[in-house]
Order: structure tokens, then sequence, then C-alpha cells
């Protein structure tokens, strides 16, 4: 098993942003998690909040791609996304931002103090 650590791949820019529109969750140098409200997307970089990303190529081909932040606690307690709550599949970002794999295999977990884990299953 190989595991890339930060710039194994490439997202597009080194800032805070969120969209409300033709955004996924993502995974680069750079992460990109679903909100609470189940349609905001928010990128995250070091520097800007991201605390761990890992991308990992399997002795099969496969890629697991997993990323840490913290969102900061919020009322309603803890929060799981994925799919079919979201309607979103998380794309594999690569050099400038391009897409270079998705998945419908993801989950991202908010707990209720706000720590929020992605990650992305890539067959």
């Amino acid at each position: 098993m190989k595991t890339f650590i930060g710039t194994a791949v490439v997202l597009v820019g080194t800032m805070f942003g969120v969209s409300n529109s033709m955004a996924n969750p993502s995974v680069g140098c750079g992460c990109s998690f679903v909100l609470r409200d189940h349609k905001t997307v928010a990128g995250f970089f070091f520097g800007t909040g991201l605390e761990h990303e890992e991308i990992t190529l399997t002795e099969s081909g496969n890629v697991n791609a997993d990323c840490k932040v913290d969102l900061g606690s919020a009322p309603g307690g803890a929060v799981n996304l994925d799919k079919s709550n979201t309607g979103f599949n998380c794309a594999l970002t690569g050099l400038g931002g391009s897409v270079v794999a998705t998945t419908a295999d993801w989950k991202e977990t908010i707990s209720a103090s706000g720590q929020t884990t992605l990650s992305c299953h890539f067959h």
C-alpha cells in the first residue's frame, strides 16, 4: 500500500471557498466538505483549517482518500452525509483542479463538536 500525503494531487487555489452550485465534496491538495445544510460545499486547505489529508493507493489499484477539518460546534448534534442524502459524488482532483475520478462511495461525518471526517473510495 502506498500513502501520499498533502501534495499527491493538486486542487484549485489555496483559499477558503463556499459554493451552493456545481460543487461536490472533493479531495486533492485540499478538501471540500458538505456542510450541515446538506447542500453547501466549502473548501479547506492547509493553513485555512484543513487538519489532515491522506490519499492511499491500494495494491488492487483502488484509491482511498480521507480528510479531516473542524467545522465548529452547532446545534442539532452529529450529521452523517453521503450520496444518498446529498445527491453529490466525491471527486478526486488533479493538476489545476481537473476532476480525475468521481465516486458515489463516500461518507462524511460531522460530530456534534464539529470534528469532520470525509472518506472517499474510488474503485
